[in-house]
């Protein structure tokens, strides 16, 4: 009888340690589609003041960064300088897995912050924690016409940048980016958004960060955070527009006769992605500032595109300026990269 009892208990320990087991690895194989509370202190590992921190700037932006082996790549340096002759302010936020202090002075003078943080959340998380770090520093946002959230996923700019934000600031809305996007749902793209000071002023705008969570998974972050952001915002009544609208853009489709990287797409068919479908198209005809540093890797994923094969001749047709050597530089970098390398 005894026996019998240390034999049930047994199995019942059995029975418990296989169900936590099982429990465990059914968490670590769907964790990415839960959330993380980005209010934890351990998400900042560092923060440090920039050369113009104490400099008064018109506009902000918070600048979302990853590299694998935490370096600071020339492209990206032009891109932060090219911002900050825009008088803008820029807090730069990190989630490399190391960051030496000879990658962050490449950086210090067109920074006010620099931050390192926990890769949790991707560039929304950045986004998300640098928000939540100025208001604990009591921040007025009031100070900014606007503010600017962008990431590195791009080369560029490859031209000007003011008048695009001259023509911006003469419309009538609240918050503004570079292209749109109808895939899932509508929504403005994240890579190059701007909130006007009367939706930045809002407690709106405020709680969307205040209450974001941090998802792992990438769909989750294209969902919950930039689909949900623009959706959000839209049913609060805020307006928005982009500068490189969709419909303008199939317009010049129809109309071009110059054999582009959505050959045999259907010109009325909205539900893809601009920047990846359209490059050619946004650089040859609308002088866009940027090309996606994706269509360079995900050539399987996008077989249509031709980046590979026609980038430097497509951006020097355009009339941009733009240093081509800075993107061959880091595209052989990541040729040569190693197994573990990841791109946005």
């Amino acid at each position: 009888m005894l026996h019998k009892f240390y034999k049930n208990i047994k199995n019942a320990i059995n029975y418990s340690e296989t169900l936590m087991v099982t429990i465990k690895h059914t968490f670590n194989a769907y964790r990415h589609y839960f959330a993380y509370d980005y209010l934890r202190t351990e998400n900042i590992i560092f923060s440090q003041t920039g050369y113009t921190c104490n400099q008064t700037f018109t506009s902000l932006c918070l600048f979302a960064s990853f590299d694998p082996q935490g370096i600071i790549q020339p492209y990206l340096i032009r891109y932060l300088q090219q911002l900050s002759q825009l008088d803008i302010e820029i807090i730069f936020v990190s989630t490399s897995p190391t960051f030496r202090n000879e990658e962050i002075k490449k950086i210090f003078l067109f920074c006010s912050k620099i931050i390192l943080r926990k890769n949790t959340g991707h560039d929304f998380g950045s986004w998300a924690t640098a928000i939540k770090l100025l208001q604990n520093e009591k921040i007025d946002f009031s100070r900014y016409k606007n503010i600017l959230i962008a990431n590195d996923s791009l080369y560029g700019p490859l031209f000007d940048l003011r008048p695009i934000f001259d023509k911006m600031e003469k419309m009538n809305v609240d918050f503004w980016a570079m292209t749109e996007s109808f895939e899932i749902k509508y929504h403005l793209q994240s890579y190059f958004i701007v909130f006007n000071r009367s939706l930045i002023l809002n407690p709106s705008w405020i709680n969307f960060w205040k209450d974001y969570k941090l998802y792992q998974n990438k769909r989750s972050i294209i969902y919950f955070g930039e689909i949900t952001l623009s959706q959000y915002l839209i049913r609060k009544g805020f307006k928005s527009a982009v500068a490189f609208p969709i419909n303008e853009l199939l317009s010049k489709l129809q109309n071009t006769q110059n054999k582009n990287s959505l050959k045999g797409i259907p010109t009325t068919q909205v539900y893809y992605n601009p920047v990846i479908y359209l490059w050619d198209l946004l650089l040859e005809q609308l002088s866009f500032p940027f090309i996606k540093r994706e269509l360079f890797v995900n050539n399987k994923i996008y077989p249509l595109t031709l980046a590979h094969d026609k980038w430097k001749e497509t951006v020097i047709n355009a009339g941009s300026k733009f240093p081509t050597e800075l993107i061959s530089q880091h595209l052989k970098l990541q040729n040569n990269k190693p197994s573990n390398y990841k791109i946005k």
